[in-house]
């Protein structure tokens, strides 16, 4: 939920580490339907060209949209409740929560990947963040 003074993060578990979106899959894409890829052997991982926190992922949103926001954790409990509200099967939202528990302090993997396949870096979350801003505000 994302407010003027508040964001609530409903991962329970901590300040979990994540591979920043952004990358220009469209140009991947293009190179995998042309079969270009196949040429290239292995196609490496695709991720964001850094590993962010929640909470400078929030940083970075709130910096871009000029809003005032905070990072706040949930219970598990809550967090669980709210993702089966949402239409989420208990099994998978307690797979989910697991799997994010384990995530803590634990930098995503970073590729280039995207580099590497399309000669150019994939987007920093600041310049998506900037990109999309209106949307969050």
């Amino acid at each position: 939920m994302v407010s003027d003074q508040l964001l609530v993060e409903s991962c329970p578990v901590g300040d979990v580490l994540h591979p920043c979106p952004g990358e220009p899959l469209a140009a991947v894409a293009v190179l995998a339907l042309t079969g270009a890829l196949e040429a290239r052997g292995a196609t490496p991982a695709l991720t964001g060209p850094a590993s962010l926190s929640q909470a400078d992922q929030l940083r970075l949103i709130a910096e871009a949209t000029g809003r005032s926001l905070r990072y706040e954790e949930i219970s598990q409990q809550e967090a669980r409740a709210d993702m089966i509200a949402a239409g989420t099967p208990a099994e998978i939202a307690d797979v989910l929560l697991g799997i994010a528990a384990h995530s803590v302090d634990v930098p995503a993997q970073v590729s280039p990947g995207v580099e590497q396949l399309t000669g150019s870096p994939g987007r920093s979350f600041a310049q998506w963040a900037r990109e999309h801003a209106e949307g969050f505000r």
